[in-house]
């Protein structure tokens, strides 16, 4: 099983650095992706993904994703796939105009990181941590 899930981080390692060397050649930042048991955490800051990269999503023991400060629009549905994901951290991501609602059907969701949202009105921002605090997520703003 580990040996399957280092080579999808390897597999996601070397798409995002050969995007990004087309982007960006001064600016390459690996994912961080961190292995423990049958846990697996990554980390994709700041790299200007526009949209989730397609392999994360068969990633089954996703515990923690981090997406912050990327220009991510809008979630996939396909992320309803991270059956064990506990921790999403989207901060940052100015052109998410909204947390989807099946965010809340995750089983194993408990935290939504969503802080520098300055183009959300506070009252938006509440009625996102209302929403989900009904659904037993925390969604962290600010």
């Amino acid at each position: 099983m580990k040996k399957i899930i280092f080579f999808i981080i390897l597999s996601v390692a070397i798409n995002y650095s050969v995007s990004a060397q087309n982007d960006s050649p001064e600016r390459i930042i690996p994912p961080q992706t961190f292995v423990e048991g049958d846990s697996l955490d990554m980390a994709l800051q700041s790299p200007k993904l526009t949209t989730i990269p397609e392999n994360v999503f068969e990633m089954s023991n996703l515990r923690i994703l981090d997406l912050s400060f990327n220009r991510i629009g809008t979630i996939s549905p396909k992320i309803l796939k991270l059956e064990k994901l506990e921790t999403l951290y989207l901060s940052g991501n100015q052109y998410l105009t909204s947390l989807p609602d099946f965010l809340g059907d995750m089983k194993s969701l408990k935290t939504i990181y969503f802080e520098g949202m300055g183009t959300w009105s506070k009252a938006k921002k509440e009625e996102a941590v209302k929403n989900f605090a009904k659904k037993g997520i925390q969604v962290i703003i600010e």
